[in-house]
């Protein structure tokens, strides 16, 4: 019989009742009767050869959730960022992009606490955008202040290190003030985004678990 997957097969063949060898059909002297089992062929979540589900394949439509996190300094660091310039945006990983918009000095960075700055009297915007279809599930920004500066996000002042709930393929922050004046400022020195993604492909899948070599989960 042919060899599957799993099971070995077997070799057709005649036995020799004088000299106690086989032979097969061209007369050529057997060492070995059977044929070493196939061995399964995953490809895009199934054998080709049987047509079996691989056990360790996201299914299609499965929802992958993961987290990402930047810490300015060493995103700095790696790419050449010098005291006092200004930079628009960053990318996260291959998915997760931030940029920032206002006037001459948002998006400054220092190297006094390794931070990227933004200013409240320059109207600022901090845009995190999902790309290939993911959903950012939340934010949190690692920030200092300066003149009463708060980050905002829809109207709400948001603290350093809190997790805002977003659920939507982009998030957008300014900064505004816990007090009277109109010139604080938010100095950024971490950013950690959960995104999640509905796989459509195990192809899909990898990519999505590639991006950045961060961990991600099944839910």
């Amino acid at each position: 019989k042919a060899p599957t997957c799993t099971e070995e097969g077997n070799i057709a063949y005649t036995h020799c009742s004088v000299c106690g060898e086989n032979f097969d059909a061209e007369g050529n002297k057997l060492e070995k009767l059977t044929i070493d089992a196939l061995g399964h062929n995953y490809t895009d979540g199934t054998c080709a050869n049987c047509g079996e589900a691989d056990p360790d394949a996201e299914q299609p439509g499965e929802v992958v959730e993961k987290t990402v996190t930047t810490k300015i300094a060493d995103y700095a660091t790696a790419n050449g960022w010098i005291n006092e310039t200004k930079h628009a945006s960053l990318k996260i990983d291959d998915v997760i992009t931030v940029n920032v918009s206002g006037g001459q000095y948002t998006g400054n960075f220092y190297t006094s606490n390794q931070s990227w700055r933004v200013y409240q009297n320059e109207t600022p915007s901090i845009v995190l955008e999902a790309a290939d279809g993911a959903t950012i599930v939340s934010v949190k920004i690692t920030y200092s202040n300066k003149n009463s500066g708060v980050l905002t996000w829809n109207g709400t002042n948001v603290k350093t290190n809190t997790v805002v709930e977003v659920n939507a393929p982009s998030a957008t922050f300014s900064v505004g003030n816990t007090g009277t004046k109109t010139n604080g400022q938010a100095r950024i020195t971490k950013i950690e985004v959960t995104l999640k993604k509905e796989t459509t492909s195990n192809q899909t899948l990898q990519l999505f678990y590639m991006c950045n070599g961060e961990t991600a989960k099944a839910g």
